[in-house]
């Protein structure tokens, strides 16, 4: 048996790798939604001199909003505005043509002057919620552009000039944009090739390419949930309740080493039985209305944020961005932020 010394080694390597860059970062700073608003985005947005490229999975903002009247502002002061749109965000697997939303959003961002493509077809949703600015600073985050996410709903997002991370990011961005023409009609099916090209990041935690590996583990790598020594605290609007793979098979066995586990999951239909595949794991959980936030805190010292939730598509299937950090000021608000959370969470009923 691979002892739990072993496998922590092992993500530690892993982990250094993530955080390499991370000495030669200037901007790092965090902020929590709903209370932070909107101002992190149009701030980050308004310092654009050059390029915005921006994954958007849903933007149900008015043309008026600020966050969309910056995008505006930037594109007329020069700055070119390229955004990856996904054309079918509901339930469905398929939107041909795209869904109304994703029409009307389609249609918002267009008339704000930016490029806009449909999602690479590669993959069943494109879900990712990050910005890269001037290729410089990035906007790492678990947020939809939608009223919501700015008035009640927890999310999280960190901002940062980190140039391991503005660095990949530029890399998937660019390979899921690839060289073929923008859309010219927002009602229109998609017709774009798909290009399902597998990359290396040592950065960021990208679906398909790394994320079950580096949340959840693998043969290979054990992940953040699989070397957790003391503490998990999962925060996280919907987790995979199998019992055969994913996260309830890690949360058990974390259980098994002693860890303690703690989590959060949005109050819907199905809450009740993620909570109790979590219980039946030996771990602890509660329901919180308003809760989409993507959120792992491994023994206090290392965080995931991103657009990944701990289910099969998120980790296999779907485009997702998302970032592994050991950063203490960040580990220390998200963190607090979630023991407060927890304090006022219910136990789910349906």
């Amino acid at each position: 048996m691979v002892s739990a010394r072993f496998q922590a080694g092992v993500l530690s390597v892993v982990l250094c790798l993530l955080a390499a860059a991370k000495a030669d970062a200037q901007l790092l700073t965090s902020f929590i939604e709903p209370g932070a608003g909107r101002d992190p985005i149009t701030s980050a947005v308004g310092q654009a001199t050059q390029s915005i490229d921006v994954y958007v999975f849903t933007l149900t903002l008015p043309s008026d909003d600020p966050i969309v009247a910056a995008l505006a502002a930037a594109v007329s002061s020069g700055v070119t505005v390229r955004a990856i749109l996904e054309p079918c965000p509901g339930e469905g697997s398929s939107c041909i043509p795209p869904d109304a939303a994703a029409v009307d959003a389609c249609q918002i961002l267009t008339q704000a002057g930016a490029m806009v493509k449909w999602a690479n077809p590669a993959f069943i949703k494109t879900h990712a919620k990050t910005t890269l600015i001037d290729g410089t600073r990035a906007l790492v985050t678990t947020i939809n552009l939608e009223p919501s996410s700015f008035t009640v709903r927890r999310d999280y997002g960190v901002y940062t000039d980190d140039p391991g991370i503005v660095q990949e990011l530029g890399r998937v961005f660019n390979q899921d944009w690839q060289g073929d023409d923008l859309i010219s009609d927002c009602t229109q099916a998609p017709s774009r090739a798909p290009d399902a090209t597998v990359q290396s990041y040592n950065a960021l935690v990208v679906t398909p390419d790394n994320a079950r590996d580096l949340l959840i583990g693998s043969s290979a790598v054990s992940g953040l949930v699989g070397t957790a020594a003391s503490t998990l605290l999962i925060q996280m609007e919907k987790l995979d309740t199998q019992m055969s793979r994913g996260v309830i098979p890690a949360l058990r066995d974390a259980v098994r080493r002693g860890v303690t586990v703690q989590v959060l999951v949005k109050e819907t239909t199905g809450s009740l039985a993620q909570a109790n595949a979590v219980i039946g794991a030996g771990g602890q959980a509660l329901c919180q209305r308003d809760l989409h936030a993507k959120l792992v805190i491994a023994d206090g010292q290392r965080l995931f944020l991103g657009s990944q939730n701990l289910t099969q598509d998120s980790l296999d299937f779907r485009r997702e961005i998302g970032w592994i950090t050991s950063a203490a000021d960040i580990l220390a608000s998200f963190g607090g932020t979630f023991g407060s959370d927890w304090v006022a969470a219910a136990a789910c009923t349906r």
